[in-house]
């Protein structure tokens, strides 16, 4: 399967998981832009020897949004019945965004990847939180007091992140952790 104007990841020299995926995602695969496999691999190479990056995602087409929304609102519902439609737009942008222009740097447009970092050993090194946490907020650790050793570890794991991707180019969403958007 291919992608007009989008390549796979799969032989870009970087750790490929699909199980996050397998729920609403049409295939195995993980596509995203050229330009930004360029950057991934401009940023690998400020990782400490040995590490590479973990790629959970990257295009998503308009159906397989729509899956991940449904998704969320259905877990949403179940935590906060009487706040869910708010979180799901903080949270996914909500229906309406799948009508919405989105800049280049989304996962509609191959332009943004989730991914983790991943040691000499390939075991993800510990970056804290949790899915709908929110500890998955990328300066969680940042504004936390008093943290604890694993917590300072963490937060020191993040930092790695955000250094390597913002040098080779990339935004955060800062919302979560392991969303890294790329403009050109």
């Amino acid at each position: 399967m291919t992608m007009k104007g989008l390549v796979s990841l799969e032989k870009e020299g970087f750790m490929i998981d699909n199980s996050k995926r397998k729920d609403w995602a049409n295939s195995d695969k993980i596509f995203v832009r050229k330009s930004l496999v360029k950057a991934l691999k401009k940023a690998k190479v400020m990782l400490p020897e040995g590490y590479n990056f973990k790629i959970f995602d990257g295009k998503r087409s308009v159906e397989d949004q729509r899956r991940i929304i449904k998704i969320c609102e259905e877990d949403f519902k179940n935590r906060d019945p009487k706040n869910w439609e708010e979180m799901l737009v903080k949270f996914t942008g909500g229906y309406q965004s799948l009508k919405q222009k989105l800049p280049k740097n989304t996962h509609r447009h191959g332009g943004a990847v989730d991914i983790t970092i991943v040691d000499e050993k390939g075991k993800e090194i510990d970056m804290g939180g949790d899915t709908f946490d929110k500890r998955e907020a990328l300066n969680f650790y940042e504004r936390k007091k008093n943290l604890t050793k694993r917590e300072k570890q963490v937060r020191a794991n993040r930092r790695l992140l955000k250094k390597v991707m913002t040098k080779a180019g990339f935004e955060p969403y800062y919302p979560e952790w392991t969303h890294w958007g790329y403009s050109k």
